[in-house]
């Protein structure tokens, strides 16, 4: 099930959302800036429906700092209309901007419609953490400037991991997200590309495991 983070300080409406919302995704309801970011970087979060006007650091701060991590799809709630903030967060990352009062209906159709794209960092340059860097275009993965040979699964499984470096994904949300929605959990197929992706890498450096396993949780990259 897909996950959806909602950073909203209006108590009321982030009770109503999360009601219509939880009869498709999974929902988790913060009411800050803070929050919002702790949430995001401690779940495996799908989409993100975010206010601009927040305690602590507002929407817009909160999307700059997602964008550094993620491409994940953000829509904006807004009571502001102005085309000049609309554009400013469509320009900082934004997929969508929807101003208040909330269609609830028109809403959840937007939310759909988000998370049926494939959602990437586009940039000639790469993606890069640390000494891995993986090239889009290419579907290419490097390490410490040479190439690794990488079989189709398993470049995906380390774009999932370098879009979310900062994060641990869980074997059940990267299984769905490299093998599909609505099939049940091969935990021995993810252990098995994760150990091949290990063993190609250390033939390069054996000095880090660049992946590295969090019991009972899932995978990450290294912090080294």
């Amino acid at each position: 099930m897909k996950t959806i983070l909602i950073v909203e300080d209006d108590h009321r409406l982030n009770t109503v959302l999360e009601s219509y919302l939880s009869e498709t995704y999974s929902v988790i309801t913060v009411r800050s800036g803070v929050e919002g970011l702790r949430c995001f970087q401690q779940n495996a979060v799908d989409l993100i429906l975010l206010d601009v006007r927040l305690p602590g650091f507002d929407g817009g701060k909160l999307l700059e700092m997602v964008r550094d991590e993620s491409s994940i799809p953000i829509i904006v709630l807004s009571e502001i209309s102005e085309t000049s903030v609309t554009m400013s967060m469509l320009m900082n990352g934004a997929n969508d901007y929807v101003v208040k009062p909330v269609d609830a209906n028109i809403l959840k159709a937007r939310v759909a419609e988000q998370l049926s794209i494939e959602h990437k960092f586009v940039s000639p340059k790469g993606v890069r953490y640390k000494n891995i860097k993986y090239y889009p275009a290419d579907l290419k993965i490097e390490l410490s400037g040479e190439l690794v040979d990488l079989s189709k699964k398993e470049v995906e499984i380390m774009k999932l991991l370098l879009n979310n470096p900062n994060k641990t994904i869980t074997k059940e949300s990267l299984y769905a997200s490299i093998w599909g929605e609505g099939l049940s959990l091969d935990e021995n197929t993810v252990n098995v590309h994760i150990s091949s992706i290990r063993k190609k890498f250390r033939r390069i450096d054996p000095s880090i495991e660049y992946i590295q396993t969090v019991w009972g949780v899932g995978v990450r990259l290294s912090e080294e």
